[in-house]
């Protein structure tokens, strides 16, 4: 059995076991330790080491859907979480934590063929989501954690998953629908790799850096919009909807991202003989002038 379990910790490294099991669709996760070497003027050569800093990296890549392994990795990228509670479902807000707040952090367990591995203090660097009409939509996201610790080989629960298609989306740029045929997200925690202290390998806690949040979008060139909004300098708002259908025939099950507040960094459009002109369009998203922060996910979901 191969899975990957997620656990939400009550303090940074504080070990907890998996209470969410996901199938992601490629995962891969190790400790990294830095060598530190003995050296002398009498020898080009190093004479022995010391055992250096360690610390976890990795990657995981999962399909985006409106269940749980979505939100528990949106929360381990952003570190903020509201749920609201409703008969029989429940809405997730998402949003990027502030200087002095710490992040959320998860124990994942990846268990492969009989042996498991604990991964704790386990937190996402970055995610980058691509969206194509010829793709699922996918989330694939950059992992630092503390430490790699023994695990235990459990009888997972798969979580329901509801992968999104790149058919179910809604795309507004200004409020205003706008037909996309491809768009790129990066959002980037910027954490700190080297927060180690005397007396201790492993990290002490995770320093979130700079945030950014930029992308990309492509779209037929059919009138000057996006052209004269670079050119203007100009900013407007995107909001992303995903759905997956019904939970109980009425409610909707999707996934929401909002840009309150884009401005473009490039526009291009290559001209070739006797094809159609698609332009190219690069932004950055910032925060909103009434303080809203430059992303927001909504996940509503029975999960």
């Amino acid at each position: 059995m191969r899975y990957l379990g997620f656990g939400r910790e009550s303090g940074q490294g504080v070990q907890a076991e998996p209470t969410l099991f996901a199938d992601p669709t490629s995962v891969e996760i190790h400790a990294v330790e830095d060598e530190l070497l003995r050296t002398s003027v009498s020898s080009r050569y190093s004479l022995g080491r010391f055992p250096g800093p360690r610390r976890v990296e990795g990657e995981v890549e999962m399909l985006m859907g409106p269940d749980g392994p979505t939100v528990a990795l949106l929360e381990m990228l952003l570190g903020g979480r509201d749920v609201y509670e409703f008969t029989g479902y429940r809405k997730y807000v998402l949003e990027p934590v502030e200087v002095g707040e710490d992040p959320v952090t998860y124990t994942l367990e990846l268990a492969t063929d009989g042996q498991a591995r604990a991964f704790v203090g386990m937190v996402c660097d970055s995610i980058r989501m691509e969206v194509r009409p010829d793709e699922p939509v996918s989330l694939r996201a950059a992992l630092l954690g503390i430490e790699e610790r023994e695990g235990t080989v459990r009888t997972p629960s798969f979580a329901r998953q509801h992968p999104v298609s790149p058919h179910s989306a809604t795309c507004l740029l200004g409020g205003v629908p706008v037909e996309l045929e491809e768009l790129t997200l990066s959002v980037e925690n910027g954490l700190s790799k080297d927060h180690y202290v005397i007396g201790s390998r492993t990290l002490v806690r995770h320093e979130l850096g700079r945030f950014s949040v930029t992308g990309s979008f492509s779209a037929r060139f059919r009138d000057r919009s996006h052209l004269e909004r670079f050119l203007r300098s100009e900013e407007t708002a995107m909001a992303i909807r995903f759905s997956a259908g019904t939970i109980d025939g009425v409610n909707e099950r999707y996934v929401l991202l909002e840009l309150p507040r884009i401005a473009y960094s490039s526009w291009r459009c290559e001209v070739r003989p006797a094809e159609r002109l698609v332009q190219e369009v690069e932004f950055t998203a910032f925060r909103s002038a009434d303080g809203r922060p430059p992303i927001r996910f909504e996940v509503q979901t029975e999960e």
